[in-house]
């Protein structure tokens, strides 16, 4: 066995990342896997969802690519709340603005049935403050209320 088994290389026979240890069995996977495997630690990335939400044990990810995973998963009961401080500005604001435009794509029928859908519009609230603040600024930046063509 040569050193370059006790550091994590990339193994050509099974076309994924491999590290190797005197004491244990081989790991295999993705880059972040085996480095993590190899440090003996990795990235903890808390959340919270419906299912998780109030309970002891939180949902968690080691890349956060997986983060992304629970927020498309729920994204009506996703949180970081109580966690921000494991992610960075730049994480914080981009989970913020995925989750706003992915609660207005998937908001929750109140009828559930296409044939009553048009009576949701009447519904007071259906829509959040912040998706009516984002379609006025849409509005806004592209010319206003156009006018009615009369035939």
């Amino acid at each position: 066995m040569n050193n370059k088994q006790f550091i994590p290389h990339y193994d050509r026979l099974t076309c994924c990342w491999k590290v190797d240890f005197p004491d244990g069995a081989s790991e295999i996977g993705d880059l972040l896997y085996v480095s993590c495997e190899y440090l003996r630690t990795c990235l903890y990335f808390p959340y919270d969802t419906t299912q998780t939400m109030g309970k002891e044990y939180h949902g968690h990810s080691h890349s956060f690519d997986g983060v992304l995973q629970a927020l498309y998963g729920d994204p009506a009961g996703f949180s970081i709340k109580g966690h921000e401080d494991s992610y960075s500005l730049q994480e914080r604001e981009l989970l913020e603005q995925l989750q706003k435009k992915l609660n207005h794509l998937f908001v929750k029928g109140i009828y559930n049935d296409i044939l009553k859908a048009g009576r949701e519009y009447k519904v007071e609230q259906h829509i959040g403050a912040e998706v009516l603040d984002d379609i006025a600024a849409f509005i806004k930046a592209h010319g206003g209320a156009r006018k009615e063509r009369t035939p």
